[in-house]
């Protein structure tokens, strides 16, 4: 079949252009040609691109490039981004060496398991005087001060003392502070016996007998 398509302007030297087509059936695929004959005659054979024998490589829609690696084809467009173990941008690593991100990895991870380590307060009271703090590791601390009378010289005087904040064991010390109040530069302090939930608190003085004020502070589990 040939078809004539007249006043197909061609610089000077031609009129008209006619177009030969010709189809041709194989393994049940169309395969069609075409070519152009003019005053001088026929032109070479062309095949023409249809969705049967079209690829990116023949249609070129795109100004794509073309590459292929350990025969796989790969079109990239614009910036060619290459997804492979990889990533690369123009052929330029993102990531040249994950040491970096590995040891920063380290390092969060370390500073979370020292977190994790180290107590905290979970509970808390104050009351005038009277103190304490509870830790998640069980850790307690708790104070409170009160007059602590010694009514008599050379003689040693126990004083039972609750606690504000029961203690889990005997595993715990004691400090006592004097407060400049009554004969507080006479009186001697030391604790005794100590229990969970109280301890004995004992007092001497050589001199002047009567109340001081102390403070009590209790650490430990």
């Amino acid at each position: 079949m040939s078809e004539k398509l007249t006043n197909y302007q061609c610089g000077t030297t031609c009129e008209s252009l006619g177009i030969e087509t010709r189809s041709i059936i194989n393994n049940n695929r169309p395969r069609i040609y075409y070519r152009c004959s003019d005053m001088t005659g026929n032109g070479a054979w062309y095949e023409a691109l249809t969705t049967a024998n079209a690829s990116a490589d023949l249609v070129g829609a795109l100004p794509a490039t073309k590459s292929v690696e350990n025969g796989t084809t790969t079109h990239s467009i614009c910036s060619n981004v290459e997804f492979k173990k990889m990533p690369t941008v123009d052929g330029k690593s993102l990531i040249t060496d994950l040491t970096d991100v590995d040891n920063k990895i380290n390092s969060i991870r370390d500073s979370l398991n020292t977190v994790s380590n180290r107590g905290y307060v979970v509970e808390s009271y104050h009351n005038g005087n009277a103190w304490y703090r509870v830790y998640s590791d069980g850790f307690i601390e708790q104070s409170d001060a009160q007059y602590i009378e010694t009514k008599s010289i050379n003689a040693i005087h126990g004083t039972f003392i609750n606690l504000l904040k029961p203690m889990k064991s005997y595993n715990y010390g004691i400090s006592i502070d004097k407060i400049n109040s009554g004969a507080w530069a006479q009186t001697e302090f030391a604790y005794a016996e100590v229990y969970p939930t109280a301890f004995w608190l004992a007092s001497f003085t050589s001199s002047i007998p009567g109340a001081v004020l102390v403070r009590w502070t209790v650490r430990g589990y």
